[in-house]
């Protein structure tokens, strides 16, 4: 769990290294966020259409207060932690935007139910992800590098050089 609140608080903090193992649950919980309400809201929509005939209310309408609450803060969080890890295998930060820019295309037409598979918004916004994430799977430069202190470093490796 902690795995997961710790890029919320460290939202708005775009320099520094992040780990792999900071990186990789919070992608996955993003993921999971991301894909869960798609998949199940129709089916719902569909039951509580009919458990609400004549109502203006509809299921989508939970869906849309949750958007509104967390995706703003986890848009900067994944955008955040997605940096510190590119700044961990040396990479700039303008990496993360092959994902951003298609992304966004990607998730208006997802979100509005308008996605075609020969969309090409989407495979570029695939393709850019897969890129990043490629990228953001490789390990880590070892010791310090141009964008801070590395984040695995217990102290042994500076040790090790003060011997050699």
């Amino acid at each position: 769990m902690r795995a997961i609140l710790r890029p919320l608080t460290h939202c708005l903090q775009f320099h520094g290294r992040a780990t792999r193992r900071e990186f990789w649950p919070w992608i996955l919980f993003i993921i999971a966020l991301w894909f869960v309400p798609i998949a199940i809201e129709r089916p719902l929509d569909r039951l509580a259409a009919g458990l609400l005939a004549g109502s203006p209310i509809r299921f989508n309408t939970l869906w849309v207060a949750f958007d509104l609450v967390f995706w703003p803060l986890g848009f900067l969080a994944t955008a955040a932690i997605t940096v510190r890890r590119l700044h961990d295998t040396a990479a700039g930060g303008a990496w993360a935007l092959l994902t951003w820019a298609p992304v966004a295309v990607s998730l208006a037409l997802f979100s509005a139910h308008r996605y075609d598979a020969g969309d090409l918004a989407a495979y570029a916004a695939m393709l850019g992800s897969l890129l990043v994430l490629a990228r953001c799977a490789l390990p880590g430069t070892v010791g310090e590098n141009r964008y801070g202190p590395d984040p695995q470093d217990d102290g042994l490796n500076r040790l090790a050089a003060t011997f050699e």
